[in-house]
C-alpha cells in the first residue's frame, strides 16, 4: 500500500470533486456509485452538506474521499454524496440516496455495508463503532472489533486517536423519525451493516475554505489519518475473507 504522503495526496484529490455547499446542476449527480468486485459497499452519505428536518447541516469532511480510497485499495464498491442535498441522505426514510443503496444491494448481491461518518475532534475516540448493540451485524461485530484492534484501535487506548468506542454515543439506533443507514440496511434490506464515526483528527487532511466549520486552519493528524485508512482496508479484506469460508 502507498506511504503516508501518497495517502494524504490521494485523499485531497478525491475530496476535490466534492462541493460541500453547492447543489447538483441538471447535468451532474448529487451522489455517485463506484463499481467494484467485492460484495461490500462503503457508504459516505454526508460527504457534502445536507438538510435535516428543514435545517442546514454541515458536511462530514473527507468521508467521501476515504470511501473512495478504501474502495480503490480493496476492490469494494462505494457510494458517496458529492453535492449538497435538500434532504438527509442518511436518516430520511425516503432519501434518493437510500433508494440507490437498495438498488445496489439487490443488483450486486452486497453482503455488508460500511457506513462512514465524521465527528468533531472534541470526541474522546478516534473511531466510534455503531452496531445497534449488535443488532445490525450480529455475526460480524466481534470480527470488526478484532480487526480494528489488529490495526491499533483499542477500547482502553491511552491515545485518543487510537481509542475505539462501541455502541456508545453513536449506536446507529435512530428513532421513530430517524432511520440511520445501518437501521435501513439491516432491517429493511436484511443484510448486515455497521456505522463508523471518524474523529476529525483521523480524517481531515486540510480543511477547505468552503467547509462549514469556521476554523479553516484545522488540520488532522497525518499519522492518525493514514492509520485510519489502513484500518478500513484491513477491515474490508477481513470481512471479505469471512464471506469466502
Amino acid at each position: 500500500m502507498m506511504g503516508i504522503v501518497q495517502v494524504l495526496e490521494r485523499l485531497i484529490l478525491f475530496e476535490s470533486d466534492i462541493l460541500y455547499q453547492e447543489y447538483a446542476s441538471q447535468d451532474e449527480a448529487e451522489f455517485l456509485y463506484v463499481e467494484g468486485t467485492l460484495p461490500i459497499l462503503i457508504s459516505a452519505p454526508h460527504g457534502a452538506a445536507h438538510t435535516r428536518y428543514g435545517k442546514y447541516k454541515g458536511e462530514d469532511e473527507y468521508t467521501a474521499a476515504i470511501a473512495q480510497l478504501v474502495a480503490e485499495e480493496t476492490g469494494s464498491r462505494c457510494i458517496y454524496a458529492r453535492r449538497k442535498s435538500k434532504t438527509d441522505p442518511n436518516v430520511a426514510k425516503d432519501a434518493p440516496y437510500k433508494e440507490k443503496v437498495r438498488e445496489i444491494v439487490l443488483e450486486k448481491n452486497i453482503r455488508f455495508v460500511i457506513d462512514l461518518h465524521g465527528m468533531w475532534q472534541r470526541h474522546e475516540a478516534g473511531i466510534e463503532l455503531g452496531t445497534r448493540s449488535g443488532k445490525s451485524c450480529p455475526e460480524q461485530k466481534e470480527l470488526i472489533v478484532s480487526s480494528l484492534k489488529e490495526s491499533g484501535f483499542e477500547l482502553d487506548s491511552d491515545e485518543k486517536n487510537a481509542r475505539l468506542r462501541v455502541d456508545a454515543k453513536f449506536s446507529g439506533n435512530g428513532s421513530s423519525v430517524r432511520e440511520p443507514m445501518v437501521k435501513f440496511v439491516s432491517e429493511r434490506l436484511k443484510i448486515p451493516a455497521a456505522q463508523f464515526e471518524i474523529n476529525a483528527e483521523n480524517r481531515i487532511v486540510v480543511r477547505r475554505e468552503d467547509a462549514a466549520e469556521r476554523d479553516k486552519s484545522f488540520r488532522g493528524n497525518p499519522a492518525a489519518i493514514e492509520k485510519t485508512l489502513r484500518a478500513f482496508v484491513t477491515l474490508v479484506n477481513m470481512l471479505n475473507q469471512s464471506f469466502q469460508r
